[in-house]
């Protein structure tokens, strides 16, 4: 018989959480695995994707690589320490998995502030890593120069990443792309 944990909610007391890593038979139900983007799950995320035991290690890690972009990005100060503490115990890691993300969850942290003169190579990494997820195909890249040559524009399908070459400052859209008005203030 497996363990259907979307009908208890077990993640609303993180102590419960071994519970479900642990079982073999255990399945998240849609959407369940949202309940564990909280800052109180990244020890034992990062625990469990680095056991090689854990039933649920593997699913771990897509879980920590999905929750990651918006913590790392847009997070509190409080969050962003603790994924950095998060990301010190990771990156000691005895599977490479973990030390994986370790090294993309750093490289998310450095863009939340200006990162200096970015050149192509450099903004191909960035849209890699806010466009897409570690351990995922990478998208189909399209790198072009936009606003008269001042920003890199990475296109991914329906996103689009403006970085600018100057400062490294940022703005990703989705569904079309942004309009020069729109990027007047991206410097």
């Amino acid at each position: 018989m497996r363990a259907v944990y979307w009908e208890w909610r077990p993640f609303r007391d993180p102590d419960r959480f071994w519970d479900w890593a642990m079982d073999p038979h255990a399945d998240l139900d849609h959407d369940t695995d949202l309940d564990l983007h909280d800052v109180r799950f990244l020890d034992r995320l990062v625990a469990a994707a680095d056991r090689a035991d854990c039933p649920h290690g593997e699913e771990c890690c897509h879980i920590l690589e999905d929750f990651t972009p918006r913590l790392a990005v847009h997070g509190s100060p409080t969050d962003v320490v603790a994924l950095r503490a998060a990301i010190a115990r990771a990156a000691d890691g005895a599977l490479p998995r973990v030390r994986r993300w370790a090294a993309y969850a750093t490289r998310l942290l450095s863009y939340r502030g200006p990162v200096g003169r970015v050149n192509r190579a450099l903004a191909e990494q960035m849209a890699a890593d806010l466009l897409s997820r570690p351990g995922h195909t990478p998208p189909a890249l399209l790198v072009e120069t936009a606003a008269n040559g001042r920003l890199w524009l990475c296109r991914s399908h329906t996103r689009f990443l403006y970085v600018s070459r100057r400062t490294g400052a940022w703005r990703l859209a989705a569904h079309s792309p942004l309009s020069d008005t729109d990027l007047r203030d991206l410097r």
